[in-house]
C-alpha cells in the first residue's frame, strides 16, 4: 500500500503545477480569432472559475469519502460499475499521456531554440526522448525528492509570472481595456468559457494521489480550492494586463503571448515556462502511474503494475510502462487541436460520470457519504449543476483528426479486451471493513511508531 506522505502545501503546489499550462500563452489570445469577444473574456474566466468550483466540490465530496489512488477510476468503478470505471480510467490515461507528449514537444522546441551550444544536427524529437529518460531516472531515484522539487518549482515559476506582470504594467491603460469591449451576448461569453475550460484541467490530480495525502478529509478539498483560486488570479491578472495594454486588432493577429509582448519580457517568461514544464511532465507521469497501480491492485492488469519500491511511494513497473507509452505518442506527433478536443470530450464524460457517482454516494452509499467532509442538505443542486456544466463542455468537443481517432480507438479496444479477459475483482464493503479494522488495530496499539503515524 502506498504511504500517505503529501502534506497540504505539497499537494496544493502539485495541483497548481498540474493546472498551470500553456493556455494563458495560446488559448487566451487565439480565442479572439474565432469569437472576437474582446475584454469580455474576463467574464468568461470568472464563469470558468465558478464552474470549476462546482466540479471541484464533486471531487472533494468523493475524495474525502473514499480517498484512494486513481480517484476517478476508484469512484466510478465502486459507485457505478467496474466496467465503466475501468474504461473511463483507460481513456483518462490516454489523455494524460497525450497531454504530457504535447508539453514535451513544446519543451523540446524551447530547449533547441534557447541553447545555442547544442550541436546543429540535434533534432527536437531527440531532445524529447532524452528528457523522457531523465524524468524516469529522477522518478526512480527518489520520489520524495520530486515532490520537494515541485513545491520549490511552484514558487520559482510564480516569481517569474509576477515579475513579468510588473513589467507589463507599464503599458496598461484602463481606457484600452474598456475600448476592447465588444458587443456580445451572454451566450457567447458562456461559449468562450467552455472553450477555455481546458485551461483549468488538472485539479483532478488531487484524487489521482488521494491514497497518498495526509489528513485527506481536510487537505483534499482545501487543496482543490486553493489551487483553483490561485490559478484564477494568475489568469485574471494576465488577461487584464493583455487586454488593457494592446488594441484588439493586435491581439487577434498574434498567435501567442510571446509575439505580443516586448522581447525581453517574453524571454523572461519563457525561462519561467521552461522551469514549469521541466517539473510538469514528470508530475504527469507520476499521476498517471497511479491508475496502473490501482489496476494492478484490483488485478485488472498483472499484479506487477502494483509493485512498489522499499519507500512505498514508487510503482516502478507502472512508471516504466508509462514512459514507453509517452515516447510512442510523442514520436507520433499528433495534431495539438485534435488532442485538445479529444481531451475536452473525455473530460466532459468524466465529469458527467463523477456527478452520477456523487449521486450514488449520497443516496446509495450513505455509510461512505457520512465520512465525507463536504456535504450539506441541498448538495443535490450542486451535483445537478455539475452535470449540466459537463454537457456544455461536451458541446465544444467536435473535431478529432483521423490519426488521433484511430489511435484512441485502438487504445480503448485494448482496454476493453483486457477487462473482458481479466475482469475486475473488488468489493467496496469488504474494502471499507478492512480499512476500519486496520484503524482499530492501530488505536489499540501503543507503540511510539504507531502513535506517530496516527
Amino acid at each position: 500500500m502506498l504511504k500517505r506522505h503529501f502534506n497540504l502545501m505539497e499537494i496544493t503546489t502539485f495541483t497548481i503545477n498540474s493546472i498551470l499550462g500553456l493556455g494563458v500563452f495560446y488559448l487566451l489570445l487565439d480565442v479572439q480569432n474565432t469569437y472576437a469577444i474582446g475584454s469580455y473574456v474576463l467574464l468568461s474566466l470568472v464563469l470558468i472559475y465558478l464552474m470549476d468550483l462546482i466540479i471541484g466540490y464533486i471531487y472533494g465530496m468523493l475524495g474525502t469519502a473514499y480517498s484512494k489512488s486513481a480517484g476517478e477510476y476508484a469512484f466510478i468503478s465502486r459507485m457505478i460499475h467496474p466496467f465503466i470505471g475501468f474504461v473511463l480510467g483507460w481513456a483518462i490515461t490516454f489523455n494524460l499521456i497525450a497531454r504530457a507528449s504535447f508539453y514535451l514537444r513544446v519543451l523540446s522546441k524551447i530547449i533547441i531554440n534557447k541553447f545555442d551550444w547544442l550541436p546543429e544536427h540535434i533534432q527536437s524529437f531527440e531532445v524529447g526522448l532524452v528528457l523522457i529518460m531523465i524524468f524516469l531516472l529522477i522518478l526512480m531515484a527518489n520520489t520524495r525528492l520530486l515532490v520537494k522539487l515541485q513545491s520549490a518549482t511552484f514558487f520559482i515559476t510564480l516569481l517569474f509570472f509576477l515579475s513579468s506582470m510588473i513589467f507589463m504594467l507599464y503599458n496598461f491603460d484602463t481606457n484600452t481595456l474598456i475600448s476592447n469591449l465588444r458587443p456580445v451576448s451572454w451566450k457567447e461569453i458562456l461559449l468562450v468559457a467552455t472553450v477555455l475550460f481546458s485551461m483549468y484541467q488538472g485539479f483532478e490530480v488531487v484524487t489521482y494521489v488521494g491514497g497518498e495525502i495526509k489528513n485527506p478529509e481536510r487537505n483534499i478539498p482545501l487543496a482543490i480550492f486553493l489551487a483553483l483560486t490561485t490559478i484564477f488570479f494568475i489568469y485574471m491578472i494576465f488577461a487584464t494586463l493583455i487586454y488593457g495594454s494592446f488594441p484588439l486588432n493586435e491581439i487577434s493577429r498574434s498567435k501567442e503571448l510571446f509575439n505580443l509582448i516586448p522581447s525581453d519580457i517574453a524571454n523572461f517568461l519563457i525561462n519561467g515556462l521552461l522551469i514549469l514544464l521541466m517539473i510538469k511532465i514528470p508530475l504527469g507521469i507520476y499521476a498517471t502511474s497511479r491508475f496502473f497501480y490501482a489496476w494492478g491492485k484490483d488485478k485488472v492488469l498483472p499484479e506487477i503494475f502494483a509493485s512498489l519500491d522499499k519507500s512505498k511511494t514508487l510503482p516502478w513497473f507502472s512508471i516504466t510502462f508509462i514512459g514507453l507509452m509517452l515516447a510512442t505518442i510523442y514520436l507520433l506527433n499528433l495534431p495539438l487541436i485534435s488532442l485538445a478536443t479529444l481531451a475536452a470530450f473525455t473530460t466532459s464524460i468524466t465529469y458527467m460520470l463523477m456527478s452520477l457517482a456523487a449521486l450514488s454516494l449520497k443516496f446509495k452509499r450513505k455509510h461512505l457519504y457520512a465520512r465525507s467532509s463536504l456535504r450539506f442538505k441541498y448538495d443535490i443542486v450542486i451535483i445537478l449543476i455539475a452535470f449540466l456544466i459537463s454537457s456544455l463542455i461536451m458541446y465544444n468537443a467536435v473535431f478529432v483528426d483521423v490519426k488521433t481517432l484511430f489511435l484512441a480507438i485502438t487504445w480503448m479496444s485494448i482496454g476493453i479486451a483486457i477487462y473482458i479477459l481479466r475482469r475486475e475483482t473488488h468489493n467496496l464493503i469488504r474494502e471499507v471493513e478492512k480499512e476500519m479494522n486496520m484503524i482499530k488495530d492501530k488505536l489499540y496499539s501503543h507503540t511510539p511508531a504507531n502513535l506517530q503515524e496516527q
